[in-house]
């Protein structure tokens, strides 16, 4: 099975955090999980963004944009 992600470690993308606040950071760490069940098999990707401690800080492929004005577009 090949995981294909949309970012890479590095990378810089926008998301909206839990305070609806528009932030932007590098990506620091990926997860996935392999779901499989009578359906198929689903991948859930995360990516971890480098917020300060205490802050929520993994966020879902769905959650990320690679611009400010790509997220202002989703909402």
């Amino acid at each position: 099975m090949t995981i294909e992600t949309k970012y890479n470690i590095g990378d810089e993308v926008w998301v909206k955090d839990d305070k609806g606040e528009m932030r932007h950071s590098p990506i620091h760490a990926i997860h996935y999980g392999i779901w499989d069940d009578y359906y198929g098999a689903e991948v859930e990707l995360g990516y971890c963004l480098e917020f300060p401690i205490g802050e929520r800080s993994w966020y879902g492929e769905n959650e990320c944009f690679p611009t400010k004005e790509e997220l202002l577009k989703s909402l």
